[in-house]
């Protein structure tokens, strides 16, 4: 029955499907595709072997992975390990993301002198991906990095963080 979704449990699979989560930013659904193809993900460099040779065309669906972590608590185990260590990628993603200039076009409408456009660093849009990320991170290991995130004292301590990671 080739093209039908693997149902039954398979390490060698949860293994894959647990090392690529806890070494790259992807998700399940990416994961799952980078079965049936793996140029899908190669951007994503992975921390040692992670079964590159493993390409399946019944790869299970989501809800099958579902289904596994649910009956599975060895799998369930695997997996909530793998997302704590994801969220330590997510981390070097966001000093990465914070540290590097993101150039983009900026253009303010109205005002005296009418519309101007600016060239330059978008520090908004950096500052929206990191504490996206950030976010994230809280989700993925709430007991390491929490998910309160509100800055003290209401100041944008985020974008001060940028600001001096970039030297500006």
């Amino acid at each position: 029955m080739a093209g039908r979704p693997r149902k039954e449990f398979d390490q060698a699979i949860a293994d894959y499907i647990c090392d690529r989560i806890a070494s790259t930013p992807l998700g399940i659904e990416d994961v799952i595709a980078g079965l049936k193809d793996p140029d899908i993900v190669h951007e994503y460099k992975s921390r040692g072997e992670l079964h590159s040779d493993l390409v399946l065309e019944n790869a299970p669906s989501h809800n099958v992975i579902i289904r596994w972590r649910i009956e599975n608590k060895a799998f369930r185990e695997q997996l909530k390990c793998a997302r704590e260590e994801q969220a330590e990628v997510l981390g070097d993603l966001m000093v990465k993301t914070a540290c590097e200039p993101l150039i983009g076009v900026e253009t303010k409408t109205g005002g005296k002198q009418g519309d101007i456009t600016t060239t330059g660093d978008n520090v908004e849009r950096s500052r929206l991906i990191c504490w996206t990320l950030l976010k994230r991170m809280g989700q993925l290991n709430p007991k390491r990095y929490g998910t309160n995130l509100v800055p003290d004292g209401g100041t944008d301590r985020l974008a001060e963080l940028v600001t001096a990671l970039r030297g500006s």
